[in-house]
């Protein structure tokens, strides 16, 4: 394989008048947030929502969307009473799929999260995976298995998993898609189950926007892995 330069050149460089070397959420996560977040049922998924709203150090938003099929979850009930006593901000609630509004049609600054809605149509989810960070969105979609996820728009928009104990098939998913070029499937199971092993509701996080070695991989949100 050879390179040759030519004499004319064409430069080409970022004009995006946003600065995103420094994320509004803080060190801990990115700029616009694209998360799948993934265990079994009882695992946790919930509890790690309502803390990374409820939290200091968790997500900056304004408002708050979460389309469900089981919004009488106490921790979503505790969440609205919480909201509800904060000047400006609001929670808004979807149930069926044909009430979900589109990215457009939501409030800057707001975290979106959708819950136990695999068996539903995707077709808007993918609109906000694809569209979302235009409106300065954060999407946090809830499943049990990842190879249930629709792969194209929403698991290939990903950039931050979090997962919580896996079985073998989905993850070598999981690794297949975001994580054979920095490691082998080994070292990539070992780190999972060291990390799984210590706590019952422990989860790893991989942070695509980070670099290999400085958070892209972790133990929960604010541990990071060198491996």
């Amino acid at each position: 394989m050879r390179f040759i330069q030519q004499e004319k050149k064409l430069r080409i460089y970022n004009i995006d008048t946003t600065d995103t070397t420094k994320s509004r959420h803080g060190e801990l996560f990115p700029n616009t947030v694209r998360s799948l977040v993934l265990g079994s049922s009882g695992c946790g998924k919930t509890n790690l929502i309502y803390f990374l709203l409820v939290d200091e150090n968790g997500l900056r938003f304004e408002n708050v969307y979460i389309y469900s099929k089981t919004l009488d979850q106490p921790k979503y009930k505790l969440l609205k009473r919480i909201i509800n006593e904060i000047d400006g901000v609001k929670i808004f609630t979807f149930f069926e799929n044909d009430k979900v509004i589109s990215p457009e049609k939501v409030l800057p600054n707001s975290v979106f999260i959708m819950d136990d809605v695999i068996g539903e149509q995707q077709a808007v989810i993918r609109e906000y995976f694809s569209r979302g960070r235009h409106n300065n969105v954060d999407i946090f979609y809830l499943a049990q298995s990842y190879s249930k996820v629709p792969k194209q728009l929403i698991r290939d928009n990903a950039n931050l998993i979090v997962l919580f104990k896996q079985d073998e098939t989905n993850l070598k998913h999981v690794y297949n898609e975001h994580c054979s070029g920095d490691m082998s499937y080994i070292e990539f199971k070992h780190f999972c189950n060291t990390c799984w092993n210590r706590d019952r509701f422990a989860f790893v996080v991989i942070c695509k926007d980070n670099e290999r070695d400085n958070g892209r991989y972790r133990f929960g949100f604010d541990t990071y892995v060198a491996i």
